[in-house]
């Protein structure tokens, strides 16, 4: 998902930093990130 402007929240995964727009969508990436993160 592209953001707007600035982040709300971030995550680190497997030394990389993810950016969120809010924390729902923080949540749902720590729920299985490996769904997410790109490869």
């Amino acid at each position: 998902m592209k953001t707007a402007g600035s982040l709300k929240d971030t995550a680190v995964y497997k030394n990389k930093t993810y950016g969120f727009c809010s924390i729902y969508c923080k949540d749902e990436f720590k729920k299985s990130p490996e769904k997410y993160a790109q490869k």
